[in-house]
């Protein structure tokens, strides 16, 4: 079992779920086994090494410590915008994430 920190967006995320999906997502983040390289993707970003574990219709991110501690950046929709946005590397912040933004949205707040 490891230790779960999940960051503001997730637990929006989280708290629109049914008590059965929390549940069910934290049995598959606690049975997370590392040793088994198709369970997940790697994505280096901001020299950070984020992992991406594919969920029901999520993607999660996360970041492993060395004492087995998650720490849960993203819970994100699969085939949505910031999907994308995360997986491409391109420039976002946090409130961006948060949102369910279009890609209009993201190009004028790439103006400002």
């Amino acid at each position: 079992m490891h230790q779960l920190i999940f960051s503001s967006q997730c637990k929006q995320i989280l708290a629109h779920m049914t008590q059965e999906q929390q549940m069910q997502l934290i049995d598959v983040l606690g049975a997370f086994d590392f040793t088994k390289s198709e369970q997940y993707g790697k994505i280096v970003r901001e020299n950070k090494v984020y992992y991406r574990l594919r969920w029901q219709d999520f993607r999660i991110y996360f970041e492993n410590d060395s004492d087995n501690t998650f720490h849960i950046h993203y819970l994100i929709p699969k085939h949505t915008w910031n999907d994308f946005l995360f997986r491409a590397k391109l420039p976002f912040d946090e409130e961006m994430i948060e949102k369910d933004n279009s890609f209009w949205q993201y190009l004028e707040t790439l103006k400002k």
